[in-house]
């Protein structure tokens, strides 16, 4: 008699609008941001923030983890509950880095829910206007002659500026020596004052120094010629395949409800067509792409596939 009372009683819960999200939110929601502040990611997630704040008529709040590219971050999402109450944002450094982590990797496919993708663009390379190089067939020779001699900055281990010089080393047969950086403003310093050679940055970070002739972009790691970079040449035009773009996503933990999902999703869809929001996204040079958890989920996968057997390749797989 008992189990069968409860049952009842669990079919009345599973049954419930509160249960299905419905009701959803009833109170404060986190947004876990991985990224140093002043950043692309960090500011949009505080724009989006503010307006979901507005729209779901729940406060919404922007917590600092940054770190690890991003990892710490996944790491607050996965130890919450998944009752659409925290939710992070994640870039593919972050994707990046968990796969470059033999042991206690997060994989996405099943542990997080993706939301939606929130802004894209292709990364591309400046370089100190010390140097002798004023192009990319230059700046690869310079490379070649000194091997060993020059650095290059990323914004973290496993960060996209991190993977993409080495897929240019390897690509390029150069030898360039790696310095971690806690975000792009530092990285930005070093790069000005002539303590690293080189480093690759979304669009937003690096044209208004090249605007001020603090630094020079010779090339950008897209298939052709990018919209956001004007007469910068691709990569490939020297060192073939070499493509990798930025993007930055919201998602939740696994096993959050659809309803809740679909809710914030929509939300997120509705404010990114909003002319302040674009203006945020557009600020930083990258485009916004299309909303839904689905596309959020394709590139996962895409960048899963391409990305893991590459860290294989270049050996960046740690805590083997």
């Amino acid at each position: 008699m008992k189990s069968i009372a409860k049952l009842f009683f669990a079919s009345l819960v599973a049954a419930s609008p509160f249960a299905h999200g419905a009701d959803w939110p009833q109170r404060p929601i986190t947004i876990a941001q991985g990224f140093s502040p002043g950043g692309a990611s960090f500011v949009i997630a505080q724009e989006l923030a503010t307006r979901l704040s507005q729209r779901l008529g729940q406060t919404v709040v922007v917590e600092e983890k940054s770190g690890a590219s991003g990892t710490i971050a996944t790491a607050q999402v996965l130890r919450s509950a998944p009752e659409g109450y925290v939710f992070g944002v994640m870039s593919n450094s972050t994707l990046i880095a968990q796969i470059m982590q033999a042991k206690g990797q997060v994989d996405p496919m099943s542990e997080l829910t993706p939301v939606s993708k929130l802004a894209e663009a292709p990364l591309v390379l400046a370089v100190s206007k010390s140097l002798p190089a004023t192009n990319l067939r230059e700046f690869i020779a310079l490379l070649k002659a000194n091997p060993g001699k020059y650095s290059y900055g990323t914004t973290g281990v496993g960060s996209s500026p991190h993977f993409a010089t080495e897929m240019l080393k390897k690509a390029a047969g150069v030898d360039v020596v790696h310095i971690p950086y806690r975000g792009s403003p530092p990285m930005h310093l070093a790069l000005r004052r002539g303590e690293i050679a080189m480093f690759f940055d979304i669009p937003g970070n690096v044209i208004p120094l090249v605007e001020q002739g603090l630094v020079r972009m010779i090339a950008t790691a897209s298939k052709g010629r990018s919209p956001s970079t004007g007469d910068t040449p691709p990569i490939a035009s020297e060192v073939p395949g070499l493509e990798i773009a930025y993007w930055m996503g919201l998602y939740a933990r696994a096993g959050t409800p659809d309803s809740i999902v679909k809710r914030m999703s929509d939300e997120v869809a509705a404010i990114l067509k909003e002319p302040e929001m674009a203006a945020t996204v557009a600020k930083w040079r990258l485009d916004t792409p299309g909303p839904g958890p689905e596309e959020l989920r394709r590139t996962w996968q895409q960048d899963s596939l391409i990305l893991t057997p590459l860290v294989n390749t270049l050996g960046l797989r740690s805590g083997s």
